[in-house]
């Protein structure tokens, strides 16, 4: 009798690299309306607060989420001589070399289209921001966006590849439960951090909270987690689960667009990546079948997928241009939504 565990569910990625591609389109929609029309629209009378308010933040989540579920997918992989991958210190350098050598050039290209604002604004910013940007350690600091706005979460990948090299054998010898109570523990940690950076370190402003890279390991090893269970969980129906997920963070999205509580966003941001990690196991079990899988694998999802990193990163220093050429201010106006203008 073959006592042998089975074999791990095959996953596909697909979907994935959709969801990538509209979510980096989400935010570049967001911001453009968070932050460059109150510039275009007043930029002598300042800010003003706009009755839609695109939940971009738990899009910036999201994509924690779906990095540590790829990358368990694509490395959680038996050899032929059956050693566990990145299980020797040669192999783990090696790996964390090439993602950083993968995600520098647009990195650095971003830096250099963003050095208007540096010039300009640079006054404003702190001593230690320019070397720390350079070395892709901004998300260490207490304030990640440097002169560049978004490529605060590219230094948070950064930390997200040096743990995966040391947990990816770990993680991949403990039980599913275990793995739950990882999901479960990572949720509560993500709402404490929360609470105490609120009761005790409020006077920095809350938003701060969101740039700490060390912040964002609870999500990544969230996505992580529920790919090791879907590869070894066949869900009864995925089509149908990953369909009702979709509906759920549609009308979250609806409810924080036109919320009237502050911070909403904000909260809900810490609190979805639970519910991103399933809707991505479903969606990796659903084989392509479904409205959302559809909508994820068309031409312009494909096409939207394959440029997200680069349209990501570069989409903040271009405005900022486009700000300059026809507004005169290189910095969008930021709504203050605590005090509502």
């Amino acid at each position: 009798m073959d006592d042998s565990p089975p074999p791990p569910l095959k996953l596909t990625l697909k979907p994935l690299n959709g969801i990538r591609g509209f979510a980096a389109l989400f935010i570049v929609i967001g911001h453009i309306i968070t932050f460059w029309v109150p510039t275009f629209a007043e930029i002598a009378a300042g800010a003003r607060r706009y009755a839609v308010d695109l939940d971009i933040l738990s899009a910036v989540s999201l994509f924690f989420v779906i990095s540590g579920f790829t990358m368990v997918v694509v490395y959680d992989k038996e050899r032929g001589d059956r050693v566990a991958p990145l299980g020797e210190w040669k192999e783990r350098k090696e790996f964390f070399v090439k993602r950083v050598a993968r995600i520098a050039p647009v990195y650095y290209l971003a830096l250099v289209v963003g050095l208007g604002q540096l010039i300009v604004y640079g006054t404003a910013l702190d001593f230690y921001t320019i070397p720390v940007t350079l070395l892709m350690l901004q998300s260490l600091t207490y304030y990640g966006n440097g002169w560049s706005g978004p490529l605060w979460t590219v230094s948070a990948f950064v930390l997200q590849y040096l743990l995966f090299v040391f947990i990816l054998q770990r993680m991949r010898t403990h039980q599913n439960r275990t793995h739950l109570y990882i999901i479960g523990i990572c949720f509560i940690l993500s709402v404490l951090i929360i609470v105490l950076w609120i009761q005790f370190l409020g006077g920095w402003g809350i938003m701060f909270v969101h740039y700490f890279g060390i912040f964002r390991l609870p999500q990544f090893v969230i996505g992580m987690s529920f790919a090791f269970v879907g590869r070894r969980v066949r869900l009864s129906r995925p089509v149908l689960w990953a369909e009702i997920v979709t509906v759920l963070l549609i009308l979250n999205q609806v409810a924080s667009a036109f919320n009237a509580f502050p911070w909403y966003n904000f909260y809900m941001e810490f609190a979805l990546p639970p519910v991103h990690g399933f809707w991505l196991m479903c969606l990796s079990q659903a084989a392509g079948k479904g409205p959302t899988s559809w909508a994820l694998n068309t031409r312009i999802a494909r096409f939207l997928g394959e440029i997200s990193y680069s349209l990501y990163c570069l989409h903040w220093p271009v405005l900022n241009w486009v700000c300059w050429a026809f507004a005169g201010d290189m910095n969008g106006v930021p709504v203050d939504r605590q005090n509502g203008q």
